[in-house]
């Protein structure tokens, strides 16, 4: 008897008598005609960034001048306010060789990278964060965001 076929990641099955069908179409629609939070589209010259949220605060729908031809992360920036304001009270988006470090009123989200004109997207949903504050024991003070 031949071992039965299962589901795996990235593809799904249907069998009958003649034989069976993988299916590996994505399970969910990432197309840009139906574009997830914070997708980020190319043209050339621009950059889209599709809205989403953090923590329930939204982020409009960007559009960001960006030349071809080079290397730029795109990041999202989470505002924050002295406690016990809730995080964050403000998120905006922007790009630059790098993304910046923490501090004590941002909090920085890499989504997308562009190399030569093609983005390679690192989120596609929308977040949830939190913001930290740690002193070590020399008085320097490290800021840190996760989702």
């Amino acid at each position: 008897m031949a071992n039965p076929i299962q589901p795996g990641v990235g593809y799904g099955f249907s069998s009958s008598g003649f034989g069976f069908t993988l299916n590996t179409t994505p399970p969910f629609d990432i197309s840009t005609e139906n574009p997830h939070p914070f997708h980020v589209s190319y043209d050339g010259s621009k950059a889209y960034v599709r809205s989403g949220t953090v923590n329930n605060e939204l982020l409009a729908d960007q559009e960001l001048t960006i030349p071809n031809n080079v290397t730029k992360q795109i990041y999202i920036e989470c505002h924050a306010s002295p406690a016990p304001t809730g995080f964050p009270t403000s998120v905006t988006c922007d790009f630059a060789d790098a993304v910046p470090a923490d501090d004590a009123s941002t909090g920085y989200k890499l989504i997308a990278v562009i190399v030569n004109g093609i983005v390679t997207q690192h989120v596609y949903t929308a977040l949830g964060g939190e913001r930290h504050e740690y002193q070590n024991p020399a008085l320097t003070t490290y800021y840190f965001w996760r989702s």
